[in-house]
């Protein structure tokens, strides 16, 4: 039994039709992901997605150390104890560890990182932004799929956009709205 040979025709209409669909799906995560960098969030996100909260936040003195580092972590719990830095420093009666407070929240946080902190950009490391990508190309029904190569951005990504976590904040970014798909379209011209 011989496999069905393709004649030219049919190879280059393959390679264009596929071309086409790599650089729909090549368009679309690069204005998701500009987007998301403005702090800029589709419909159905809450009012305040692009904002990270500054609600005091505590956490055990190793979480401190693992974002921002031995030393740097050590000047804000020194900051803390002088009243320099607003927030508190307890111990836990049964583990023994230390924790903190925040008392400027995530987005404190995120400032004595030196990150950004005026917008919500989901870019503490980069690698949520780095394994969104083009994840399927499907030449018969002409579609494409942009999701995550990494499983853990994928979750992630899934927890922002069904509100999970204390704040329950919804952060829909994966996907176009109406506006940037019809960008996409027009930019694709169809010639004989």
């Amino acid at each position: 039994m011989s496999s069905p040979i393709l004649t030219r025709d049919e190879i280059l209409k393959s390679i264009v039709s596929r071309s086409l669909l790599l650089q729909v799906g090549n368009s679309a995560v690069a204005i998701i992901k500009a987007r998301t960098l403005r702090g800029e969030y589709l419909d159905g996100s809450d009012s305040n997605a692009g904002k990270y909260s500054t609600k005091p936040a505590p956490m055990p003195y190793g979480a401190l150390i693992a974002r921002l580092g031995k030393g740097k972590a050590a000047m804000v719990l020194k900051r803390i104890d002088r009243k320099d830095e607003p927030g508190s420093v307890y111990t836990m009666s049964k583990a023994g560890k230390i924790w903190i407070v925040l008392q400027g929240g995530y987005k404190r946080l995120r400032e004595l990182s030196g990150r950004e902190s005026d917008r919500t950009t989901m870019n503490w490391t980069g690698g949520l932004m780095r394994a969104l990508a083009v994840i399927d190309v499907n030449e018969a029904e002409y579609s494409v799929t942009v999701g995550f190569t990494d499983y853990k951005a994928a979750q992630l990504a899934a927890w922002h956009e069904a509100g999970a976590g204390k704040s329950r904040k919804k952060r829909i970014f994966v996907g176009l709205s109406g506006e940037e798909a019809d960008r996409i379209a027009g930019t694709i011209q169809f010639t004989k």
